[in-house]
């Protein structure tokens, strides 16, 4: 989410910030559904296999 860019060159917060601006609401939470569904893959994807490893490293893996 890179807010600095401006016009179209902009990030997912340009995006967020513009659609407020706006008042265009649809796109507004769709750039927000956008950021909700990539913090979720990514804790399910990274973060998860990362912090698993590390817990079977230093023995304290429970499930």
């Amino acid at each position: 989410m890179v807010f600095g860019a401006v016009g179209a060159l902009g990030g997912l917060g340009w995006q967020i910030f513009e659609s407020r601006v706006m008042m265009d609401t649809a796109a507004l939470y769709s750039a927000l559904l956008v950021v909700m569904l990539t913090g979720m893959a990514m804790e399910e994807l990274i973060l998860t296999r990362w912090e698993n490893s590390v817990r079977r490293k230093w023995g304290e893996f429970e499930a």
